[in-house]
């Protein structure tokens, strides 16, 4: 999780005195194995289950030490994780996002084929989390987790308190954001200085205007497509206009992820454009009485006149890659079946997460996270976020175009830029 993942909340597990060792499986010695784990830094409840699973995981491993790695933070999808598989002591295990990373990160040797394993733990898995896991025909992923990208969470008590309901049209929603406006509250913040939230929440515009199949194609950089096309720029217009109405907080860009939060608890803000980890990562994190945040959601309001599918939702799935260097394959993999047990994935449902594990979901009474799981697998159109589904440097520059148009810049000015800066990749 973007964003996977995305991702709040700072707090580490004490890792105590440095290996010693990490030639062998598990001799019984203390400490004569260290499985390292890396991922994005996670919310604290999710932590706590962690920790459980680790000391479970030791347990039956004696000689075996767990590190898990969250140092890197927000800069983990970017910087943080190929840094950490460069350095002198890369992780044995670490957490991606499906799609075109995972197919990258197996094309450049940084991950095991694990398909012996995803076939054992098919039966436990939903069908559907296995999309983005695998490259050439072989599995590099085992997914544990499927997200909704982009869900409009909004303030409840703010919505009642001027009278106003959930939006579905894009008219609907621009109404709904001029009596916040009237009344002093942002309609929109984000914390966009990483860029990526917002290159998510218009990335979903550019899908439901420009058309499905359309976009996949201009952001796959198939041979004759471009950014600065017709259609995208249409769709941006619309991006374009929520900065001009102040629909959108002003510093957008210059303010930090985690910071941004604040706006919504104090007030001053009304919604968040973010995903299904907002009630762990965000509200437990950072409410001040979580019990009390009254949230809620919508789906990002339809266009008139849009080529997409108005019912389209961004979502992903999240799992883990095993390093194709690790000297602690049969650990590796044996902490992999400990996360992926009924056992745990109760626990993270029970947070809000959205588990793959077949028998725990089905073992939910969460009206939450039954409504999203029946959103992931009904869903006719599922648009993958462009920094992990397509190219990066391509969806950096989309994201950069994303954030000047916010701003005030024109978005044919805008995309022409990025497209200058993509366009040597196809």
């Amino acid at each position: 999780m973007r964003r996977l993942c995305y991702v709040v909340a700072v707090l580490l597990i004490a890792t105590g005195v440095l290996f010693a060792g990490g030639k062998q499986e598990g001799t019984g010695e203390p400490g004569d194995t260290v499985l390292r784990i890396a991922s994005a830094i996670q919310g604290p409840e999710e932590i706590r289950i962690y920790n459980d699973l680790v000391a479970e995981f030791e347990a039956n491993h004696p000689g075996t030490r767990v590190e898990w790695d969250r140092s890197t933070g927000d800069d983990y999808q970017f910087t943080g994780l190929p840094s950490l598989l460069e350095s002198d002591t890369p992780p044995d295990i670490y957490f991606e996002w499906g799609g075109n990373r995972v197919a990258e990160w197996a094309a450049d040797g940084y991950a095991l084929d694990i398909t012996d394993l995803a076939d054992e733990l098919r039966p436990i898995i939903n069908e559907s989390a296995w999309a983005g896991s695998e490259h050439e025909g072989a599995t590099y992923l085992i997914p544990d987790n499927q997200d909704i990208t982009i869900m409009m969470w909004y303030n409840v008590d703010l919505f009642n308190r001027y009278g106003l309901a959930a939006p579905d049209t894009w008219d609907e929603f621009l109404a709904v954001g001029e009596v916040l406006l009237e009344n002093g509250v942002t309609p929109i913040v984000m914390g966009n200085a990483d860029a990526w939230v917002a290159g998510n929440f218009i990335g979903v515009f550019l899908s439901r205007w420009a058309g499905d199949d359309y976009t996949h194609r201009v952001l796959s950089l198939e041979p004759g497509t471009a950014l600065n096309n017709p259609r995208f720029i249409e769709a941006l217009q619309f991006a374009y206009e929520l900065g001009r109405r102040g629909f959108i907080n002003s510093d957008v860009n210059t303010l930090g992820y985690e910071d941004s939060f604040a706006r919504l608890f104090n007030e001053s803000a009304a919604i968040y454009p973010l995903g299904t980890w907002f009630t762990d990562e965000v509200v437990n994190a950072f409410a001040e009485d979580p019990e009390k945040a009254n949230f809620d959601y919508f789906d990002v309001p339809s266009f008139a006149g849009g080529a997409g599918d108005p019912d389209s939702v961004m979502g992903l799935n999240t799992g883990w890659l095993v390093n194709a260097n690790t000297e602690n394959r049969n650990l590796a993999y044996d902490f992999l079946r400990l996360l992926l047990s009924e056992k745990y994935q109760s626990r993270f449902i029970d947070i809000g997460r959205i588990s793959t594990n077949t028998t725990a979901m089905n073992g939910s009474d969460d009206p939450y996270i039954r409504q999203v799981a029946r959103t992931l697998d009904s869903t006719p159109v599922l648009i993958s976020p462009p920094d992990t589904g397509y190219d990066l440097e391509m969806a950096s520059a989309l994201y950069e175009a994303i954030a000047k148009v916010i701003e005030g810049i024109d978005p044919a000015t805008a995309l022409a830029e990025a497209e200058n800066k993509v366009q040597f990749l196809r």
